[in-house]
């Protein structure tokens, strides 16, 4: 069964995260395509001699990229084709490729839920998105929902019919899972990982740690990731007079070792999240993960038993819930750890892999 996944870039993301790790398994012949841009991960990939290819230089022209693609699947008997993206370009090259492809199936793989967020401020952008991704699906052989909360908003938002669904939850490497770091000077350290986007909540992160760290001069911010907020976080970081607190690190490749650098996960997300596949490796390096109570996360946090879900979003709920983890007496945190510990190990990527093949096999 050979895969070809398309997605917009390569640089260091969830679905990216995911596919990298995916591609290290050989149940499925998976192959990946960035359509626009490359970026970390496609570089990671090349160097290891995996089955990616870039149309980054065809400057983003549909009628060129659809024939580039159409021309690589039928030479390389490409079974599958499947969009992880939801953008507008993304969706009508989908679109376009499965008029000229009749003999290949196609998925549409849905990685968050829908939000008033797709398309960003544009109204016009965001109808389009709408239009084009109900187009997709018409389009399409099968739908996978990475949680129950994403399937639960598309059909709410879309009309599925005729065509098959199946749920299937993100998994992380048992990189994450083994030889765990238990130092216990990590405690007052909180960390973020992901990209700096109004809709990540980050500017609520820091603003929630202004108060935790008038309270406890000691603690640290760690932020993960970049994106075209980082300039107004730093500002807002300065205006704050955090600098000395709050440390912003870029994109890294082995978040391992910046987990273990910290106590607390904070995944401060205001659209509803699909599921949260760092939140999930953060457990498994044994963070305590607080997140704002909102689409798939809650899937995975349990409430005081393997973490905390802020129930109403502000930086005011949100300082407070950091306060009282931080004050945990230490047999309380490590209750909550091992949970956090246990929880993870349900979502490895052997199990994401297999239920996949699964779902492809059903339209085979």
């Amino acid at each position: 069964m050979k895969v070809l996944n398309l997605i917009t870039s390569a640089g260091i993301g969830g679905i990216e995260t995911l596919l990298r790790e995916i591609m290290n398994y050989d149940e499925i012949d998976n192959r990946i395509c960035t359509l626009f841009n490359e970026g970390e991960i496609y570089e990671e990939l090349i160097k290891k001699g995996k089955k990616v290819f870039s149309l980054a230089d065809k400057n983003k022209n549909k009628k060129i990229i659809v024939k580039e693609i159409v021309d690589y699947c039928l030479t390389e008997n490409i079974d599958i084709i499947t969009m992880h993206n939801a953008g507008i370009n993304s969706n009508m090259i989908y679109i376009m490729l499965k008029k000229k492809l009749p003999n290949v199936k196609f998925v549409r793989y849905f990685h968050s839920s829908f939000d008033k967020y797709w398309g960003g401020n544009n109204k016009i952008k965001r109808i389009l998105v709408k239009q084009v991704t109900q187009k997709a699906i018409d389009n399409s052989d099968l739908l996978i929902f990475i949680s129950k909360a994403v399937e639960k908003s598309m059909r709410e938002n879309f009309k599925i019919k005729n065509v098959k669904t199946c749920l299937v939850y993100n998994g992380i490497s048992n990189r994450f899972i083994n030889n765990v770091n238990d130092e216990k000077n990590r405690e007052n350290n909180i960390i973020y990982i992901g990209r700096l986007v109004y809709a990540k909540g980050v500017n609520i992160l820091i603003e929630a740690f202004k108060e935790v760290y008038e309270n406890d001069s000691n603690s640290r911010l760690i932020i993960v990731g970049d994106g075209e907020e980082r300039e107004n976080l730093e500002t807002l970081t300065h205006d704050l007079k955090l600098e000395n607190a709050v440390e912003f690190v870029g994109n890294q490749n082995n978040v391992i070792e910046w987990l273990d650098k910290a106590g607390i996960f904070v995944y401060p997300s205001i659209w509803e999240e699909g599921f949260g596949i760092s939140v999930i490796e953060a457990m498994a390096r044994g963070c305590i993960p607080i997140t704002f109570k909102k689409g798939g996360l809650v899937e995975i946090i349990k409430n005081g038993e393997n973490g905390y879900l802020v129930s109403k979003i502000g930086s005011e709920e949100l300082a407070k819930t950091l306060q009282e983890t931080i004050k945990l007496d230490p047999k309380q945190k490590e209750k909550i750890i091992e949970e956090a510990k246990s929880t993870a190990k349900k979502f490895t990527i052997e199990e994401t892999i297999s239920s996949q093949k699964k779902a492809y096999e059903s339209i085979i």
